[in-house]
């Protein structure tokens, strides 16, 4: 009986062909281009930001960006029920945060917490004398002794409690290289990681004029993403101007390799020059400032062979010189405001 049950049992029916897939998912619209209100609507429903700011002054630095996405999906089904499985394109749209949208919504919420709040965008730290703070090259190896170099960019966003706020200033460089670097301490309220952003410096037509100016934009951009001003959910830090330079770059020829140069990236003796003058600097401001100090760091050099600044010709030795003698200026500093 059980067997007759079973044989008398209907045939499975095959499942219905897949729809089409269209419309909103998540944070992204595939196949289909959202409206102006659409976008509003979700960007209100979905983006956090400070209450007593108003997201209708953001939507507008909201970009879609286009993308065409290859997926593996179910496109039919056999008579037997088993899916017929094959690779097909969808037309993404994707909403991403402009730079300048991030920048004013900083600003903006800083204004907001100004009596408790003080808050910074700044390079991260002083990388080569002769260009401006936070920015460095840096190379990228494609064989044959040859690379891609790049000018790179790492900013930072800390917010402090206003009232424990004391800054040191100085200058590194000389000339048109002199740069002013303001060091903060204080209690952090976001103290964010890091956000680095590297452009090549040439293309196949050349050098790009822009590249310095991408990578300061493009770093400042992530540095409020990683602290979380105006962050879209779905798609992380990386803002419009990101995603259109990736989508540029993935149409072009790749940028121009040069011959790669054995660890400076600028004559020897041009930094080994600015070096000295920087030591020179600090130590300096030492020796006038904290006499006491200065005897002991003469000492202390003695000790470990040190002659004159001019008369050191390795650049790591200096820069272990420059950095005990700022370390010595930062602690003579914190004993004189204790008392």
């Amino acid at each position: 009986m059980a067997q007759a049950r079973q044989r008398a049992k209907p045939a499975a029916k095959a499942p219905e062909g897949p729809t089409r897939r269209e419309g909103q998912e998540g944070s992204r619209w595939i196949n289909v281009r959202p409206t102006g209100d659409e976008i509003a609507r979700w960007f209100k429903d979905n983006v956090a930001i400070e209450q007593g700011l108003k997201h209708e002054d953001y939507v507008s630095g909201i970009t879609l960006i286009q993308q065409t996405e290859k997926a593996r999906e179910v496109i039919n089904w056999s008579p037997e029920g088993q899916p017929v499985i094959a690779e097909r394109s969808n037309l993404v749209y994707v909403p991403y945060a402009k730079v300048e949208t991030r920048v004013k919504y900083f600003h903006d919420l800083m204004r907001l917490k100004a009596d408790d709040w003080l808050g910074v965008i700044e390079p991260v730290k002083q990388f080569d004398p002769a260009l401006p703070p936070g920015f460095f090259f840096f190379t990228v190896p494609t064989g044959d002794n040859r690379g891609v170099r790049y000018i790179c960019c790492s900013m930072q966003v800390v917010v402090y409690k206003r009232d424990t706020v004391s800054e040191k200033r100085y200058e590194t460089g000389s000339g048109h290289r002199r740069h002013e670097i303001i060091e903060r301490t204080g209690e952090t309220i976001i103290d964010a990681p890091p956000a680095t952003k590297m452009i090549p410096v040439s293309g196949q037509r050349g050098a790009d004029n822009f590249s310095l100016m991408k990578a300061e934009t493009g770093a400042v951009g992530r540095a409020l993403g990683l602290a979380g001003m105006l962050v879209i959910p779905g798609t992380g830090v990386a803002t419009a101007e990101d995603m259109a330079e990736a989508e540029q770059l993935d149409r072009q020829p790749p940028p121009q390799t040069e011959p790669q140069t054995p660890q400076e990236e600028r004559p020897a003796q041009e930094v080994l020059t600015e070096l000295r003058q920087r030591a020179a600097q600090v130590i300096g401001e030492l020796r006038d400032s904290h006499p006491k100090r200065f005897e002991d760091f003469k000492a202390w050099a003695q000790e470990r062979g040190i002659g004159a600044v001019n008369d050191i010709t390795d650049q790591p030795k200096l820069r272990g010189l420059i950095t005990k003698a700022e370390r010595e200026l930062d602690e003579a500093a914190s004993e004189a405001g204790e008392k």
